[in-house]
């Protein structure tokens, strides 16, 4: 499973615990895919916090923001399997 599936199926679950409603993944996966995908572009560029954050104990600090970019376009380049 990928992250982006990942987080959707969270965000999924949460919105049927919290309102009790009947959705299903099969029926409203792909509205949850893209929500995910919204919210990983925004994490594309770290706030400052964020890196303030991750500096602790990272040997090179300036390639903090770098490597945590590539994670993330890394997730959205992955999308979503089939098989997850």
């Amino acid at each position: 499973m990928t992250m982006i599936e990942k987080m959707a199926r969270a965000m999924l679950e949460d919105e049927v615990g919290n309102a009790a409603v009947g959705a299903t993944w099969e029926d409203e996966g792909p509205i949850w895919i893209k929500n995910a995908r919204a919210a990983l572009t925004a994490l594309l560029d770290p706030s400052e916090g964020m890196v303030e954050a991750g500096k602790h104990g990272v040997i090179n600090p300036a390639w903090l923001s770098s490597t945590f970019t590539k994670m993330i376009q890394h997730a959205l380049d992955e999308g979503v399997r089939e098989d997850g």
